[in-house]
């Protein structure tokens, strides 16, 4: 054994000033390693993949919100109208179902239940 060098689990270890002991077996440049490249296609195909999917449901989230402003905004204005008298109740409250029911479709709400029919009254006696 040379007078420097030091004995470990790991082998003779050069002391300080003297040439580390030749490599064997040299590393493979990074590009040359085909499970790196592997490795980084993978992780490429999985970010471009998470990301198109966020973008496909935040471009339904934004259609969905705009949808809903611009009947709310179109409700708003008939109200407008109604309070300044240029179109009458009946007409308002007949725009207002129309554009409550196509708000109600957009959120995902059922449509109000039929209203039963009245009770059958019942025959006179006296008769």
């Amino acid at each position: 054994m040379p007078a420097h060098s030091l004995q470990s689990s790991f082998g003779t270890l050069p002391l300080w000033g003297e040439a580390p002991p030749p490599i064997v077996n040299p590393p493979r440049p990074l590009l040359e390693n085909t499970d790196f490249l592997i490795a980084c296609g993978l992780m490429a195909v999985v970010l471009f993949g998470s990301a198109a999917v966020l973008s496909y449901f935040d471009r339904r989230r934004k259609r969905a919100e705009a949808a809903f402003q611009d009947s709310t905004s179109q409700l708003e204005s008939y109200r407008e109208l109604y309070e300044n008298g240029e179109i009458t109740e009946r007409e308002y409250l007949r725009v207002r179902d129309r554009v409550a029911g196509r708000m109600k479709k957009e959120v995902g709400l059922p449509d109000a239940p039929p209203k039963p029919p009245p009770p059958a009254k019942p025959p006179d006696p006296e008769t």
